[in-house]
């Protein structure tokens, strides 16, 4: 399924966001040891979540848009933690997509 939504599902916001997302929570956790048989840095974790809270911002993402935590991108409490954000926001999207 995954294969097919990336070769025959033209590109939109929420699946490059959800992309993102989904890819900085996989570097997160392996990154932590979470993931047996794999794993990342902290700088590619780190990247990753950089590179979701570039697109949030960009998008003007925050409390009303898909950024529904606490923190939006740009709080410095975010740019403090970029992988923080990153659960807070994955948490957010795994509750609403079960």
């Amino acid at each position: 399924m995954t294969r097919e939504i990336l070769t025959d599902t033209p590109l939109s916001p929420n699946l490059n966001r959800e992309y993102w997302l989904r890819r900085a929570a996989a570097l997160d956790r392996m990154a932590l040891g979470l993931a047996p048989g794999h794993d990342a840095t902290p700088e590619a974790a780190r990247d990753a979540a950089i590179n979701l809270m570039d697109l949030d911002s960009t998008a003007g993402l925050g409390p009303s848009g898909y950024a529904n935590g606490p923190y939006h991108p740009d709080h410095p409490e975010s740019t403090r933690n970029p992988r923080g954000y990153i659960r807070q926001e994955f948490a957010i999207w795994h509750k609403n997509n079960q």
